[in-house]
């Protein structure tokens, strides 16, 4: 027997929002729609690339309204500095991913834990150098240049 998608609803959106009242205080109505979202979803049998994104955004909105528990240990201040130093892992961990694997991998191509956290902490080390040696001296200059125009460029 299927359950109606009005039976669904209602309960979904209780339950999303008894669980999650303790931890997400100003993004009840995100999470209320990302439940129903679901749910819809879950009735009418849409592809999951029709979900996800639509859960994701009501996701982010709810944590963006959100604070509680969830939105203070996201926006403390270890997660906020790995999120602005980020750009520049993206930009650094396969170059850095090749040249440690010619230097310390040896035939088999798995590496063990020893050498994942070694190359962790080689990424992040070289994130900080990236973010405070090149990405900071590139915004200041960049933000001189383009204040003598009469414009400001915003850090991403």
């Amino acid at each position: 027997m299927r359950i109606t998608f009005a039976a669904v609803l209602p309960a979904a959106a209780v339950a999303a929002r008894f669980v999650f009242s303790e931890f997400c205080v100003g993004g009840g109505p995100a999470v209320l729609a990302a439940a129903a979202g679901f749910a819809a979803g879950w009735w009418w049998d849409l592809p999951e690339t029709m979900l996800i994104p639509g859960s994701f955004a009501a996701l982010i909105l709810a944590l963006a309204l959100d604070r509680g528990l969830v939105s203070r240990v996201l926006g403390s201040r270890v997660l906020t500095y790995l999120g602005e130093i980020s750009y520049s892992t993206y930009l650094s961990h396969y170059l850095l991913f090749i040249l440690f694997k010619f230097a310390f991998v040896k035939s088999t191509p798995m590496i063990g834990m020893g050498q994942l956290l070694a190359f962790i902490v080689l990424v992040a080390g070289a994130s900080v150098v990236l973010y405070h040696g090149v990405e900071k001296p590139a915004q200041r200059w960049l933000n001189s240049w383009t204040l003598a125009r009469g414009r400001r460029v915003q850090p991403a």
